[in-house]
């Protein structure tokens, strides 16, 4: 048990035990570069250095993305699927098989697969029902959605173009 806010405590103290093996040395050399990497890398940030852009930027091979990757957040599971673990009965009977195979002459390491392929069969079951979805409010959620996108891309648009989207443009006249 450590005493906290108490260096010097008995309690506190500690044994490392190690090895030739473990090339200390090297550990080492390796953290104080990674720390030297580090403190440049914040140095850097703090400093306020611009980070390079990436290769396909500088030569304009990368394509601007309108929209970001997709991410799952709440996925709906149709089915489960158990499996059972062998227990110290399965043991007792495979290691009787086996030895039973053996003496007949016949591969002894099929001894798992004879007794487990009754007993550890996978067996799917169906999970909860999802919950009723009423259409209007499936519809509303979508066109809330494709509003959103529209909006964005447009604000996209116009900070890439350098348009003040304000005020409105009524046309010519």
């Amino acid at each position: 048990m450590t005493v906290q806010n108490s260096p010097g405590h008995p309690d506190n103290y500690g044994h490392v035990v190690t090895h030739a093996g473990m090339n200390l040395d090297e550990r080492l050399r390796e953290f104080k570069l990674f720390e030297s990497d580090d403190q440049k890398f914040w140095e850097d940030v703090i400093g306020g250095k611009v980070p390079e852009p990436p290769a396909e930027v500088k030569s304009g091979e990368a394509r601007m993305k309108l929209s970001e990757g997709v991410v799952v957040n709440y996925e709906i599971v149709d089915s489960l699927i158990e499996e059972q673990f062998t227990s110290a009965e399965q043991e007792d009977i495979i290691k009787e098989v086996r030895e039973n195979l053996e003496r007949l002459g016949l591969d002894p390491d099929q001894a798992d697969a004879i007794v487990l392929a009754r007993s550890t069969e996978q067996k799917t079951s169906r999970a909860a029902q999802p919950y009723q979805k009423l259409p209007i409010r499936e519809w509303e959620m979508r066109r809330k959605g494709l509003n959103d996108e529209v909006n964005r891309a447009a604000n996209l648009l116009a900070n890439r173009l350098g348009i003040n989207r304000a005020g409105r443009w009524r046309g010519p006249g």
